[in-house]
């Protein structure tokens, strides 16, 4: 059974007393993640943006494992500090370089596609090809949602991460789609500000992702009596 205690009507409560009491910390976590950022953002302002995509996978993906692999150690009420931040980022480096993987190559999938179907819309085929490579790609971004927390605070492997991911998903599907939403805003807010808020968003994301997960697979775990539903890598 997981030891922390999380109250469903006290998660908000909780999330921000978590970045409130650990924020020196937390925002030593967003600059090791900003260093990470700093070749996609290199590339993306000088060339087209789907190389910069890939190059995302290899460096925000596992920066940003480091940063949750911390936000979760706070959640869960562990011993923490700076070198929890490198050690997430090199322990998840091969998983999350996968997880990026994915949803890199669903954009550049959607993206080849709309292209084509702007230079053809009399193909009927290409436009539903393009909405089934959307609703895949809306599916990972709701699995990495909680992805990434659930590997990085139990520890498992790429396949149960996926796998407890969709339980999580398909069984609370409307505080996933609010978190993602969320995601979505602070993305748009960062790009609008041309990164100028990238020093808060990711770590408050991160908090807000980790101590969603732990509430929400203690829920399951509560409910469906499935006390093994996290269990061994």
């Amino acid at each position: 059974m997981l030891d922390v205690k999380l109250e469903e009507e006290k998660y908000l409560k909780k999330s921000f007393l978590d970045v409130w009491e650990n924020l020196p910390l937390l925002l030593v976590g967003d600059i090791f993640f900003c260093l990470f950022c700093i070749p996609f953002m290199i590339l993306f302002i000088s060339d087209p943006a789907l190389p910069a995509l890939w190059l995302g996978c290899f460096t925000i993906a596992p920066g940003f494992s480091g940063l949750v692999y911390l936000t979760g150690k706070i959640a869960r009420g562990e011993k923490f500090g700076v070198k929890d931040i490198v050690f997430g980022i090199f322990h998840f480096y091969g998983r999350s370089i996968v997880l990026g993987s994915l949803i890199a190559l669903l954009i550049s999938f959607s993206v080849a596609t709309f292209g084509m179907t702007k230079a053809n819309p009399d193909q009927v085929w290409l436009i539903g090809s393009l909405a089934i490579q959307l609703a895949a790609l809306l599916f990972v971004a709701l699995l990495s949602v909680h992805a990434f927390s659930l590997m990085t605070i139990y520890d498992i492997s790429l396949k149960k991460t996926l796998i407890y991911a969709f339980v999580l998903v398909s069984s609370y599907k409307m505080p996933t789609i609010g978190l993602l939403s969320l995601a979505v805003l602070f993305a748009f807010l960062m790009w609008w500000t041309k990164f100028g808020l990238i020093l808060f968003f990711p770590v408050l994301w991160a908090v807000f992702s980790s101590n969603l997960t732990l509430l929400l697979v203690r829920k399951h775990q509560s409910q469906r009596r499935q006390r093994h539903f996290i269990n061994g890598k």
